[in-house]
C-alpha cells in the first residue's frame, strides 16, 4: 500500500490484499467514510437543507454495509480479476465503455474498490446485471432545493429548430460587439438508435428541461437517478408523488437521445478574449467534449420492484462550460410546482421555464426589456401558424404561471398587451 492510501486504483496489489492488509484497508475505508459524511454535513448546512441524526445514521449505516458487502457481494468480480489480472480486465472495460486506455484508466482514476467491482459487475455480467452500490446510497434521495438552469448563448443555442444531430459544426455568437464566437460539434453516437417524436433527431426544450432537472440534483449532491425523480425535480414536487407511465417513458426517451449525444465545444476565442481564465493566456486551445449527459444505464431493485435507473459519471458538459463563464440561472425549487394552479404536460413545462429563465434576465440586468413576445414562446414550442384556439390557451398557460409566480413573490405585476386586436405578450414588473 502507498504510504498515504486511499481508494483509489494506485496499484495492482490493492486487489489482492492479504487479509491483514484487507482489515486494515476497511479501518482505511472506514475514517474516509466518516470524513466524507463531515464534508456531506457541511454541504447541506451549506445549501440550507435540513436534516437529522436519523438521516445521518442512515448513510452511516449505507457506508457499513458497502463496507462489509466487498468481499462477499463482489466473489464473482473478485475471482474475475484474479482469474484474468487488473490489466486485461481494464482493457476489457474499456473495450466495452468504447473508450482508449488512457481515457478509461482517467475514468478510473477516482474509483473506489467497490464502486470497480460494481463496474465490472454491470459491464461483464449483464445476466444478473444488479446494483448494490446504487440500491444503498441514501445520498441520492436528496431532494433538491434550489432548481439550476444553464442559460448561455450555447446553451440555448442546441434547442433551435434548425440545429439537428447531423448539422456537425456550427458557430454560435457569444458577444457581437467583441465579435467572439464559439464552435460546436454534434455528433449522434448510434444511427441505429431510433428516436420517436415529431420533430426528428434534434434537442427540444423539454429536453432541455430534463437535463436541466439533471443538473440540479447533481448540486444537490445525487450521482444516481431515476426517471420518476427527474419529473418531480422539475415539477417542483417531492418523492412521493404518482408519475405516469406516459410520463416516465418521456423523460426516458429524452434521457436514451442525450446520452448519446457527443458535444464538443471549442471556446478558445472565449476564454482568452472575454472571460480571461486564469490559465487562458498560455492556452493555445481551450476546447471540452463529452456527451451531453454522461451516464451509465442500470437496473435498480426498489420496494417497488426492478425499475430503470441511470449513474452520473460526471458534471454535465453544457453545466460545465456555463459555470465557467457564470451563466448560471437558480430559483428555489418549489417555483416550479404549479399543480394547484394547472395541469402539468409537457408544454407547461416548457412555458414556466422558458418564463423562468427571461424573469431571471430580467432581474439581473434592468436594461433588459420586461415584455416577453407570445411569438418567442411560439418558438420556444417549435410552434407555427397557431390558430385563435390554441393562442388563447397558450395565453392562459403564461397567465396561471405568471398567478403563481406573483403569489410567490417572485415577480410584482403583470399585465398583457395587444398589437392591434391580437395579443401579442405580457408586461412583467419583478
Amino acid at each position: 500500500m502507498n504510504k498515504n492510501p486511499n481508494l483509489s486504483l494506485s496499484a495492482n496489489d490493492f486487489l489482492s490484499l492479504s487479509p491483514e492488509k484487507q482489515a486494515r484497508f476497511l479501518d482505511l475505508t472506514k475514517e474516509l467514510a466518516k470524513s466524507a459524511i463531515e464534508r456531506m454535513k457541511a454541504e447541506l448546512n451549506k445549501q440550507g437543507i435540513q436534516y437529522t441524526e436519523n438521516d445521518i445514521e442512515e448513510i452511516q449505516k449505507h457506508y457499513d454495509k458497502l463496507l462489509e458487502s466487498i468481499n462477499t457481494e463482489y466473489k464473482q468480480e473478485i475471482e474475475y480479476l484474479n482469474t484474468n489480472g487488473f490489466d486485461a480486465t481494464v482493457s476489457e472495460l474499456a473495450h466495452r465503455k468504447q473508450l482508449t486506455l488512457s481515457e478509461f484508466n482517467e475514468f478510473l482514476s477516482e474509483m473506489g474498490k467497490a464502486e470497480l467491482y460494481e463496474t465490472i459487475r454491470i459491464e461483464l455480467f449483464p445476466q444478473n446485471r444488479r446494483s448494490l452500490y446504487i440500491q444503498t446510497d441514501f445520498l441520492d434521495k436528496i431532494m433538491p432545493q434550489t432548481f439550476y438552469i444553464p442559460n448561455s448563448k450555447v446553451a440555448n443555442s442546441l434547442t433551435n429548430p434548425a440545429i439537428t444531430f447531423d448539422v456537425g459544426t456550427f458557430d454560435v455568437e457569444v458577444n457581437k460587439q467583441k465579435d467572439i464566437s464559439v464552435q460546436v460539434t454534434l455528433n449522434f453516437d448510434d444511427e441505429n438508435i431510433e428516436i420517436v417524436e415529431k420533430n426528428g433527431k434534434r434537442l427540444t426544450a423539454f429536453d432541455r428541461s430534463v437535463l436541466n432537472s439533471v443538473c440540479s440534483r447533481y448540486e444537490a449532491g445525487n450521482l444516481t437517478f431515476t426517471p420518476d425523480q427527474i419529473y418531480r425535480t422539475m415539477n417542483g414536487l417531492t418523492e412521493r408523488e404518482f408519475v405516469s407511465k406516459e410520463s416516465r417513458a418521456r423523460i426516458i426517451e429524452s434521457i436514451d437521445k442525450m446520452r448519446l449525444l457527443e458535444v464538443k465545444i471549442d471556446y478558445t476565442e472565449e476564454a482568452t478574449k472575454l472571460y480571461k481564465h486564469p490559465t487562458s493566456e498560455s492556452l493555445s486551445k481551450y476546447i471540452i467534449s463529452s456527451y451531453l449527459l454522461a451516464l451509465s444505464k442500470v437496473e435498480l431493485t426498489t420496494s417497488n420492484g426492478v425499475v430503470q435507473g441511470y449513474k452520473l459519471l460526471e458534471k454535465p458538459i453544457i453545466y460545465t462550460y456555463s459555470q465557467h463563464n457564470n451563466q448560471i440561472i437558480s430559483v428555489p425549487i418549489n417555483l416550479l410546482n404549479t399543480k394547484d394552479y394547472l395541469r402539468t404536460s409537457p408544454e407547461v413545462t416548457v412555458i414556466r421555464e422558458y418564463l423562468i429563465r427571461r424573469i431571471a434576465v430580467m432581474k439581473n440586468d434592468l436594461k433588459k426589456s420586461n415584455r416577453i413576445l407570445f411569438e418567442k414562446i411560439h418558438t420556444e414550442l417549435n410552434l407555427t401558424d397557431i390558430d385563435k384556439k390554441k393562442s388563447k390557451k397558450i395565453r392562459d398557460t403564461v397567465e396561471k404561471i405568471l398567478t403563481k409566480f406573483k403569489d410567490d413573490g417572485y415577480i410584482s405585476e403583470f399585465t398583457f398587451f395587444k398589437k392591434g386586436n391580437a395579443f401579442a405578450g405580457v408586461s412583467i414588473n419583478t
